[in-house]
């Protein structure tokens, strides 16, 4: 739909439309997991003037690890968004500068993004908003190695989640859980785990640098007590990072299994 709605505008002339569609191309691609071509749809729809398309724009552009462009663009998105009263894109963009501060080590600032993020979004929380969560609870796991903090805010996301079958955020609720309980879990809860992990990875065809990022935390954090579970985990990050195309990184891990 959003494909033709794009001929349309074209086909019309109307360039404030086309940017319209573009954006709308580019989230939906995105969503899909084609990266590179909702990067192109994206910046097109930068180019015409949609901070919407900006801000999910900076969203897929922390993925590639730009980091400095991300910035720009979530810091415009936030400034439009605030001045219109949007309260859920605010939060869309105080998440993505917080993701920026979680990977440049400003901890500080990352958990306050992320405190303001969650409070901005309310009780009825977006789906963007609960992406948002899921950020920030990878970051208590993975960053503030907060273990009980994190699976409190996992456990209200997964809820939602299931409730809407917002499968890719199951994804990575799951492997952020994975991570907050490695040592922590029993055998049975343990062996559902990693095995839900792996079905909805399977079922969705997912490789997303933050499950790599929490299944290698999971290896890391239990290879002196628990090496057949940093060795399921090791395999996971394994290959996602090659998924993401991060050979370094996939390299890196698969050295921590021999």
């Amino acid at each position: 739909v959003a494909r033709e709605a794009l001929a349309l505008a074209v086909q019309i002339g109307d360039e404030e439309l086309i940017g319209v569609c573009h954006t709308w191309v580019g989230i939906t691609l995105r969503q899909r997991g084609h990266a590179d071509q909702a990067l192109a749809h994206l910046r097109e729809g930068v180019s015409r003037g949609s901070e919407l398309a900006g801000l999910e724009l900076s969203y897929s552009l922390i993925e590639q690890g730009e980091l400095a462009e991300s910035e720009q663009l979530a810091r415009r998105a936030l400034a439009h968004f605030d001045a219109l009263g949007h309260q859920q894109a605010v939060s869309m963009a105080i998440t993505c500068l917080a993701e920026i501060s979680r990977r440049t080590g400003d901890l500080d600032e990352n958990r306050r993004l992320h405190l303001r993020a969650i409070d901005l979004a309310g009780p009825g929380a977006s789906r963007g908003a609960l992406f948002g969560g899921l950020n920030y609870a990878v970051s208590l796991v993975v960053t503030h190695r907060d273990y009980d903090s994190a699976r409190a805010v996992l456990e209200s996301i997964r809820r939602r989640a299931a409730q809407r079958g917002l499968i890719r955020l199951e994804v990575g609720v799951s492997a952020a859980w994975l991570a907050a309980g490695a040592v922590e879990m029993d055998e049975l809860a343990w062996a559902t785990e990693i095995s839900s992990l792996k079905e909805l990875l399977a079922r969705t065809g997912l490789n997303k640098p933050v499950v790599a990022d929490c299944c290698e935390h999971a290896g890391q954090r239990c290879i002196s007590t628990r090496p057949d579970r940093a060795l399921q985990s090791f395999e996971l990050a394994e290959a996602q990072w090659r998924g993401c195309r991060r050979v370094a990184d996939a390299d890196r891990v698969a050295a921590m299994r021999s």
